[in-house]
């Protein structure tokens, strides 16, 4: 097992990433394993935000919504990146079509 230490700021970057990652591969892949593996990631880090942000040591004392509320959470704030990702991939397509 690895142990990794980050500061809260670092831990939401970390999470941010692996959200747009798994927004990307959740585009271009429908094998049902691949996505388990790159949701499991984030739901992961979600949970240390959690955990972190509430200041408890374990998920037993967490409501049943909390992680996909972090997750829509992070989503929202890289609503940005996701619409630039999608209009350049668009451009890039219609680009190769002529």
């Amino acid at each position: 097992m690895l142990t990794i230490t980050l500061t809260k700021d670092r831990l939401n970057t970390l999470a941010e990433l692996a959200t747009l990652g798994n927004y990307v591969i959740g585009s271009y892949n429908n094998d049902e394993q691949t996505l388990k593996k790159y949701s499991h990631v984030c739901n992961m880090l979600y949970l240390q935000i959690y955990l972190n942000s509430n200041n408890i040591s374990s998920p037993d004392d967490m409501e049943e919504n909390e992680l996909a509320d972090i997750g829509e959470r992070i989503g929202g704030e890289m609503e940005k990146f996701l619409q630039a990702f999608e209009h350049d991939v668009i451009s890039e397509y219609i680009f190769k079509e002529q």
